[in-house]
């Protein structure tokens, strides 16, 4: 089972803000712990669970995905970004279909 959180308003962190729009949306990396809390490091990821809902990403279109430097999360090089200060969630982008 997948185990998601979506941010609907904006998210701010360390300084940094994300405002997430109907086209983004911040998911928190599945845990192993299968408790639906964001892991405090990066031994703490369902890895397998992870990648399983990145690969769902990108097959539903997604335009880019920024994931942690050691989560180890792969996927094509055009789309899955990654990024600093994200070692426990994603951000997920879809293109404006307008």
């Amino acid at each position: 089972m997948r185990r998601s959180v979506e941010f609907p308003g904006s998210v701010s962190k360390g300084g940094a803000s994300s405002r997430p729009s109907p086209l983004t949306r911040s998911t928190v990396s599945s845990s192993r712990s299968r408790w639906l809390q964001a892991p405090t490091s990066t031994a703490q990821i369902d890895r397998r669970l992870s990648q399983d809902l990145l690969d769902g990403f990108v097959a539903a279109g997604a335009s880019k995905i920024f994931v942690g430097y050691a989560t180890n999360l792969r996927g094509p090089r055009e789309v899955v970004i990654p990024y600093p200060n994200h070692e426990n969630h994603m951000h997920v982008r879809f293109r404006n279909p307008n």
